[in-house]
């Protein structure tokens, strides 16, 4: 079992450091940040009401339904 998760670190670290020299590549030819770009784009996709119901909550703009405040 040591060996199979010892060898999936290395893959692991491996596809970080892959994507790390993409994400460089990109931002020094084309000066555009991908790993930016891809947590912009789903931050977009969320959701109103999860927003609304995690966030709004705790920010006490929202009230919590699952409590009966």
């Amino acid at each position: 079992m040591k060996i199979i998760n010892k060898t999936k670190g290395k893959f692991f670290r491996k596809v970080v450091n892959i994507a790390d020299r993409i994400d460089i590549w990109f931002r020094n030819n084309f000066n555009v940040n991908m790993k930016q770009k891809a947590l912009e784009l789903s931050q977009d996709n969320i959701p109103m009401s999860r927003l609304d119901a995690t966030i709004g909550v705790k920010l006490n703009i929202i009230e919590n339904k699952k409590s009966g405040k």
